[in-house]
């Protein structure tokens, strides 16, 4: 236990594209570790399946056409039903409980969850 650190890389980094996405009624892939989100009209809605025990996922605002907000409705949420990104950045870190059968926030930067 003494050396665990030592055995960690100096970062961690995903080797592949991100799913991209843009406009209303999107799906995020759950085959992907990063979507990000271009939002094009006052209110862009985007979907999350389930995933796997662990899965971690990270959604992120990355462009803002009009004063909108990237609204993410995954199958399940545990402590609400959606996520709300409304500037350029805002984002959010998603794990999938295996026992909650549902995507649990771990964290990100300027998300409302309703």
């Amino acid at each position: 236990v003494s050396n665990f650190l030592n055995y960690l890389p100096d970062f961690i980094a995903f080797a592949e594209a991100e799913d991209a996405k843009t406009g209303d009624s999107q799906a995020a892939s759950v085959a992907t570790a990063i979507t990000n989100h271009t939002v094009s009209a006052a209110n862009d809605d985007l979907s999350l399946a389930a995933g796997v025990a662990g899965q971690l996922k990270i959604i992120y605002l990355k462009a803002l056409s009009n004063s909108g907000t990237s609204r993410i409705t995954p199958a399940a949420l545990t402590g609400g039903t959606t996520i709300t990104l409304n500037a350029v950045g805002d984002s959010v870190l998603l794990m999938y409980s295996g026992t909650l059968s549902s995507w649990v926030i771990l964290g990100g930067n300027s998300y409302a969850v309703a």
